[in-house]
């Protein structure tokens, strides 16, 4: 990468992947002002490059891997300052670093989130972002139901929770929770036995994604009181599953068997 893309100051959008050995690069990032958008940008060991994301107040599109716990503070600090972000996934480094933005300010232009690594609590932060509308978990391997907190945000259209983000055997959607809600995958959850959903919870869910549950034992109770449900996407789910599904489907959803990683 030549050191020469500093001065690019009209530069909106960077797609990168490592800048390290690029030190020239990482220390006058923030100099890139008119940069809106980076997408998939590897952070290096030294953490050079968090401080520098800080400059950059005019970012709505930001996407990090191999985020480490110790560089927290600095990534919050940096985020704060980005006052129009509107995107915003943070990877971690492998499934034992745990990521913590408990400092994080809350971002009233934040519209879609993506944490990609261990939480050893969910956020509570996340339940006041009002204006979020896509909320995505993997590998957060947590322990308590996290859609208590999350049922009552105002504008959530669409949930994942997928890849071991949750390792419970229950998950509940509670009276009047997910109002607002349009499509749900739950994917590849090793432990999840049983999905309730109560009445008046998500009265306006399109779309369905079961796919990767070994060990779910009942078809999600409730699911026939959803009359907007029209594409229910099922995938290597218990054999009695799959057939009611397949047999005795008596609202006539559209039953997709596609790849899991093409939905939605």
């Amino acid at each position: 990468m030549p050191k020469e893309i500093t001065r690019l100051r009209k530069l909106g959008h960077l797609r990168i992947s490592r800048i390290s050995s690029f030190e020239a690069v990482k220390e006058s990032l923030g100099g890139l002002t008119s940069l809106e958008q980076i997408r998939t940008m590897r952070i290096d060991s030294d953490g050079v490059v968090i401080a520098e994301l800080g400059k950059l107040k005019k970012l709505r599109d930001l996407s990090l891997t191999h985020f480490r716990r110790k560089y927290r503070l600095t990534l919050c600090c940096s985020i704060n300052e980005m006052h129009f972000l509107e995107k915003l996934r943070i990877g971690a480094r492998d499934t034992n670093e745990v990521i913590d933005l408990s400092d994080v300010s809350l971002h009233p232009t934040l519209k879609k989130l993506c944490l990609s690594g261990k939480l050893e609590k969910f956020p509570n932060w996340i339940p006041k972002l009002q204006n979020l509308v896509k909320l995505s978990l993997e590998l957060s391997f947590l322990t308590s139901d996290p859609l208590k907190s999350l049922k009552d945000m105002p504008n959530l259209l669409c949930l994942y929770i997928s890849h071991h983000a949750y390792e419970g055997e229950s998950l509940h959607f509670e009276d009047g929770g997910f109002q607002k809600l349009k499509e749900l995958r739950l994917q590849n959850l090793q432990h999840l036995n049983f999905i309730s959903i109560h009445r008046e919870a998500l009265l306006c869910l399109e779309r369905l994604e079961l796919s990767e549950l070994p060990k779910l034992k009942e078809v999600p109770s409730g699911i026939l009181q959803l009359e907007k449900l029209g594409v229910v996407h099922i995938f290597n789910l218990p054999i009695h599953i799959m057939g009611f599904f397949n047999y005795g489907n008596p609202k006539r959803w559209i039953i997709s068997r596609a790849n899991p990683y093409r939905m939605f």
